[in-house]
């Protein structure tokens, strides 16, 4: 990481270093200098950006069996938990109503309803 901030400050110090000798001073030498280093930092140090971004997504994704870090994390845990309880809850209720309609999902009770709404 350090490595990638100081190849881009190297860009920006060489480039405010050549518009100095052109002529430019001021405000307008620092923003012609940022300029034109991020266009030069994008094209020339592509690879050394790409080691850095799969070096941070390494340092951000979380490793197995590890707790969970950062200042939500407990929070985002209970929520979790939370919510798993619920979906166990709803599993069992479902089968429980499965069980009392049968496979059919009409329910068992001896065709009494049936009946009934027939003669009504």
């Amino acid at each position: 990481m350090l490595r990638y901030s100081l190849l881009r400050f190297g860009l920006f110090a060489a480039c405010l270093g050549v518009l100095y000798l052109l002529g430019a001073r001021g405000i307008l030498l620092v923003l012609l200098a940022a300029a034109i280093s991020l266009a030069l930092s994008y094209v020339l140090l592509a690879r050394q950006r790409g080691e850095l971004a799969r070096l941070l997504a390494e340092r951000a994704s979380p490793r197995p069996g590890a707790a969970p870090r950062g200042r939500f994390a407990r929070g985002i845990a209970e929520d979790a938990a939370a919510e798993d309880a619920a979906a166990d809850d709803a599993a069992v209720d479902a089968a429980t109503v499965t069980e009392a309609t049968g496979s059919d999902g009409a329910v068992e009770d001896g065709g009494a309803a049936s009946q009934r709404e027939a003669e009504g």
